[in-house]
């Protein structure tokens, strides 16, 4: 079996994100597109929108509402643990 390892090509078009506030994925609108490039291809992989002071005052207030209503810190540190662990494994499993 070869075990080499194919050289990774960069995407034909880069990625486009939004950014998650309140539990729901927010399209990058008028803002402004930040474009990050491959350090080995430079070209473009993904493109990402610069959030504004009102991006920021939304996510502190739905954080603030979820820290007061106990969504998060009304659960144990063991079941928070959980949470964050799972994600992590999420995050690996999609690299």
């Amino acid at each position: 079996m070869d075990q080499r390892v194919q050289p990774l090509k960069p995407p034909a078009d880069p990625r486009r994100f939004g950014f998650f506030v309140d539990g729901r994925m927010m399209d990058a609108g008028d803002r402004e597109i930040l474009s990050r490039s491959s350090p080995a291809h430079d070209v473009p992989v993904t493109e990402i929108p610069k959030c504004r002071a009102d991006d920021v005052d939304l996510a502190v207030a739905a954080a603030r509402r979820a820290f007061e209503d106990r969504r998060w810190s009304g659960l144990s540190g063991a079941d928070r643990s959980q949470v964050l662990l799972r994600t992590a494994k999420l995050i690996r499993e999609r690299l």
